[in-house]
């Protein structure tokens, strides 16, 4: 999407097909999704007294 004028660019189409696919293989070496690695471990945020199910979940990309 062109932030410009708010319309979809589909002559960059393949550029970006290529950029995802490129990342994607990168990523796998690397990996950032939380819990895939040690440095990405999950940590309990609380409260741990209380039972149920969980219906949602969200996390913030920026938090360290």
């Amino acid at each position: 999407m062109n932030p410009v004028d708010g319309k979809p660019n589909p002559e960059k189409l393949l550029e970006l097909q290529y950029d995802l696919r490129k990342n994607r293989f990168k990523s796998k070496k690397n990996p950032t999704v939380p819990g895939e690695s040690e440095d990405m471990k999950w940590k309990e945020r609380g409260p741990g007294n209380v039972g149920g199910r969980t219906k949602g979940l969200m996390f913030d990309p920026n938090d360290s």
